[in-house]
């Protein structure tokens, strides 16, 4: 592999992004999903996941400067809610109309390839504990038990995405999701630990980076 290894995001396909109208509960908004590597150390032969996206276009097209992406945290927030929900209030009438607003749901969260750990809700039950918080050994080991059980159901079910759900690979996959749209360089907005995924992006990719 090049670089020994490591992820290298440059010879990984770009994703081909099918807008259509996300349904008569959200008007003007248009949904779409991203085919990405499911690692990027293998980004042209190995398996994929898709990301989830919904998308505001800017209201005055002919002046439009490019996308903002958003994050709303979490980290397991859903940028796709943040943008049908939020859009409209988060960012002035200036940004949007210069500015499509897309948010995507991070690889393993909500309407992407999601990370499923359990095959229905009763498997759940054994992982909540009796207790906010533990304060006595004796709790300490309850809680390090439902910690144990939840870390072996994700093992079994859902090692597949589980295994490359980190914050370095959400921003590689903000990376190509740039490159669908059309972007020369990045405008991101973070919220919380979203803030978190933009440093991380600029990190890796310090010369893709508009705002």
């Amino acid at each position: 592999r090049p670089n020994g290894g490591k992820p290298d995001i440059s010879s990984a396909p770009v994703p081909v992004l099918a807008w259509a109208p996300c349904g008569e509960d959200y008007p003007g908004v248009e949904c779409a999903v991203a085919t990405v590597p499911l690692d990027y150390r293998q980004p042209c032969e190995g398996a994929t996941t898709g990301i989830a996206l919904a998308r505001v276009q800017a209201a005055d097209p002919a002046n439009r400067i490019g996308t903002v992406f958003v994050n709303p945290g979490g980290p397991g927030g859903s940028g796709v809610d943040m943008v049908v929900f939020g859009g409209p209030f988060l960012f002035s009438d200036e940004v949007r109309a210069r500015f499509d607003l897309v948010g995507f749901d991070p690889r393993g969260v909500i309407r992407s390839s999601a990370l499923r750990c359990f095959g229905n809700d009763k498997q759940w039950e054994p992982f909540f504990t009796p207790l906010a918080f533990p304060s006595t050994p004796a709790e300490e080991e309850i809680w390090k038990a439902a910690d144990r059980y939840l870390d072996g159901a994700c093992a079994q079910r859902g090692a597949r995405i589980g295994e490359h759900m980190s914050t370095a690979n959400v921003a590689r996959d903000l990376d190509m999701l740039r490159q669908a749209v059309g972007d020369e360089s990045l405008t991101y907005v973070g919220y919380s630990y979203g803030s978190f995924l933009g440093v991380t992006y600029a990190n890796l990719f310090p010369d893709r980076v508009r705002a």
